[in-house]
C-alpha cells in the first residue's frame, strides 16, 4: 500500500473516529518475530469469538506492515504463506492482537484503537533488532539477510503517525513478542552470547523507542521467553510488565500450546492475546479510562 492510499484510510478512519466518540484514539505497537506475527489458526474460532471480534473490528483498525505490504483494515486475520500452510494446515493465521484486540474491546466498548505492527520471523535481539546493529554483529547469523529491523520498524511507525493528527491519538503501549532466536536452550554456542546480551539489548531497545517516539513513561509490555531475563528487566524499569510462561505443556492460564513443529497454535495465541488485554487493563486502565 502507498503512503498516500494509507493516509486516505486512515483520514476516513479518522472521520469516523471523531463521529464515534470525542476520545481520542489509542495506538498500540506491536514487534517482534514470528510469534508476533503470528501462526494462530483463524479457522478454529468459535461463534463467540467471532461475534467478539465482530464489535471489535468496529473498534480497533490494524496496519500492518507484512512481507514488503503495508495494509490497513479492521482487526482481523492475514494470509498464511504457502509453505506455512503446507507446515501447519491453516490458510489463514492471526497474531496477539487480535485476542487482545477482543479484550480491549469488551473492556472499552466505545473506544477507538489503531494497532500498528511489524514483526519478522527467525529475527533476533542480537543482530536483526539490535539498535546498534552493524555487519560485524550480524556476520555468520541467520540475520545478515534481515537488516537493522528496528529502524525498518519505527521508520514504519512514523510513517503512519505521520498521517495522523496527533491532537485526536494518543500511544499507549508497546507489545514485544521475540526471544526464540536469542534463547540459548544450552550452555555454550552462539545463542549463549545472545541470551547474555539480551538484558542490554532489551534495555536498550526499551530506551530508544521511547526517546524516538518522545514517550519517556510508554508502558512495554513482552512475553516472557524461556530463562531470559524479561521478568528481571521489568522488576527494574518502570511501565515495563513481562507475560508469565509456564510452558507449552499441561493446564493452566498461562501454558500456551503449541504445534507440534513449534509456534503458538490457535489456543495458545489466543491465551497470549486474551493475557496480554488482561494484564494491559490491570496495569493501564487509567490510560483509557
Amino acid at each position: 500500500m502507498s503512503i498516500r492510499t494509507l493516509f486516505l484510510g486512515l483520514l476516513l478512519f479518522s472521520f469516523s473516529t471523531s463521529l464515534f466518540s470525542s476520545e481520542k484514539t489509542k495506538i498500540i505497537l506491536f514487534a517482534g518475530q514470528s510469534n508476533c506475527r503470528g501462526k494462530g489458526d483463524f479457522s478454529k474460532l468459535t461463534a463467540n469469538d467471532k461475534a467478539i471480534l465482530a464489535k471489535a473490528q468496529k473498534q480497533i483498525t490494524l496496519a500492518l506492515f507484512e512481507h514488503g505490504k503495508k495494509t490497513l483494515k479492521p482487526l482481523d486475520c492475514f494470509k498464511a504463506a504457502p509453505g506455512d500452510t503446507k507446515k501447519y494446515g491453516p490458510e489463514w493465521f492471526f497474531g496477539p492482537e487480535m485476542f487482545m484486540g477482543m479484550e480491549l474491546s469488551k473492556q472499552w466498548p466505545n473506544q477507538k484503537f489503531l494497532f500498528i505492527k511489524h514483526a519478522v520471523g527467525g529475527s533476533s535481539l542480537h543482530a536483526a533488532w539490535n539498535i546498534n546493529w552493524s555487519a560485524d554483529i550480524a556476520k555468520g547469523t541467520p540475520d545478515e539477510r534481515r537488516p537493522r529491523l528496528y529502524y525498518t520498524w519505527i521508520d514504519y511507525v512514523k510513517e503512519v503517525l505521520a498521517t495522523l493528527d496527533m491532537s485526536k491519538y494518543e500511544i499507549v503501549g508497546m507489545v514485544w513478542v521475540q526471544g526464540e532466536s536469542d534463547n540459548p536452550g544450552m550452555k555454550k554456542g552462539p545463542k549463549y552470547e545472545y541470551s547474555q546480551n539480551y538484558k542490554k539489548n532489551l534495555t536498550t531497545l526499551i530506551n530508544q523507542v521511547r526517546s524516538d517516539l518522545k514517550q519517556p513513561q510508554l508502558p512495554f509490555f513482552c512475553l516472557q521467553i524461556g530463562k531470559l531475563p524479561m521478568t528481571e528487566i521489568a522488576g527494574e524499569m518502570e511501565n515495563v510488565y513481562a507475560l508469565r510462561h509456564d510452558g507449552k505443556k499441561g493446564e493452566g492460564k498461562y501454558v500456551y500450546p503449541m504445534y507440534p513443529q513449534s509456534h503458538y497454535n490457535y489456543e495458545g495465541m489466543k491465551k497470549i492475546g486474551t493475557n496480554f488485554g488482561e494484564l494491559y487493563i490491570e496495569k493501564c486502565r487509567d490510560l483509557i479510562d
